[in-house]
């Protein structure tokens, strides 16, 4: 069974969300939007397909065992190459490293 912290009713202190993994990062009121538009623009800079993929392993590992979720991702590493996504992405590394 699966619980959410809002149905723990939980409440945790900043630190203590740091310390458990639950947050990444934590800034000031007054910083939120420029790390939300730097959060985005990174988001923004990964190809759309890759990041599907992502998404969708992300949701089946959840209810996968572990060389289930292996063999997953391996198959969609593969997968990646037929959408051309990694050349596109790797050819301004290629060329700065020539």
């Amino acid at each position: 069974m699966r619980y959410e912290l809002t149905d723990l009713k939980l409440f945790l202190a900043i630190d203590q969300a740091l310390d458990w993994g639950l947050v990444d990062t934590v800034v000031p009121a007054d910083r939120l939007d420029d790390e939300v538009a730097r959060l985005a623009a990174q988001f923004a800079a990964l190809g759309p397909q890759v990041l599907r993929q992502q998404k969708r392993l992300l949701r089946e590992w959840q209810e996968s065992d572990l060389a289930t979720a292996i063999a997953r991702g391996v198959d969609e590493f593969a997968a990646a190459f037929a959408t051309g996504e990694p050349a596109r992405f790797m050819a301004p590394f290629m060329r700065k490293h020539k």
